[in-house]
């Protein structure tokens, strides 16, 4: 039997165990441990998903990803990563839960990726014309974005870890979300969706002016220039002198 498998049949017994299957109390005791532990750390790193569904429906979403995907880490604050994507595949990539989900996750990966020299506008200024037309700019790695269309993703999510008393979705639709981390502290704003459509270009290699064109694109209102400055002001695009250029086919 591989590791995986002997996993998921210990999760089963804990699980069985939990409810009364036949165990000692001792072994009860140790069933409830193991699992709750599991729920425990997922509650922790998802308290959106958690304050959205409420214990119960938490608590059973949680379980069932235990026993889908058991802790391979005894290091239990890193468990979990795999929740989005879980959910994404039970519920739909735009419901509800799974963005909310997404977001907490990100919260937790910038808090942790590595530090980065962030690009700055004075730099930019410095540069000539021809090298800002073939520039290719990349998100810091602690930067993280997500934005849905007609959704008031920004102001649903932190009214989900701020307020116990949460209703429902409010404030103007097309909202995404920007994460950074630019001095050891993560940073959480509102982004025009056209920032998320810049940031996903550049992040697929596309140059700088590419980018801006993608951008403006999607939203033929936007000021380019101050959402370039509201990216350099957040530190959420990496300097250029720390990675190599991608290879471009």
């Amino acid at each position: 039997m591989s590791e995986i498998a002997y996993f998921h049949q210990f999760i089963e017994k804990l699980d069985s165990m939990r409810h009364g299957g036949g165990a000692t109390p001792a072994w009860r005791v140790y069933a409830n441990t193991g699992l709750l532990a599991c729920i425990d750390a997922l509650q922790a790193n998802y308290p959106s998903v958690h304050r959205l569904l409420g214990e119960a429906p938490f608590e059973q979403l949680a379980a069932s990803y235990v026993r889908a995907m058991p802790a391979r880490d005894a290091r239990l604050f890193l468990y979990g990563a795999g929740l989005p994507a879980w959910i994404r595949r039970r519920d739909g990539a735009d419901s509800a839960v799974a963005l909310v989900a997404t977001l907490d996750r990100y919260w937790s990966e910038t808090h942790s990726e590595a530090d980065a020299l962030p690009l700055t506008m004075d730099w930019i200024a410095q540069q000539s014309a021809q090298a800002l037309a073939g520039m290719r700019l990349r998100p810091a790695p602690s930067t993280r974005w997500l934005g849905r269309a007609g959704v008031a993703l920004w102001d649903q999510w932190q009214a989900l870890r701020q307020a116990p008393d949460y209703l429902g979705p409010r404030g103007q639709p097309n909202q995404a979300v920007l994460l950074s981390r630019p001095d050891d502290a993560v940073w959480a704003q509102a982004l025009p969706l056209a920032g998320a459509v810049l940031l996903q270009a550049c992040d697929d290699g596309l140059c700088l002016p590419q980018a801006l064109l993608a951008a403006g694109a999607s939203a033929p209102e936007i000021d380019l220039q101050q959402l370039l400055a509201m990216l350099f002001a957040a530190g959420a695009l990496q300097h250029p002198d720390q990675f190599a250029p991608r290879a471009i086919t």
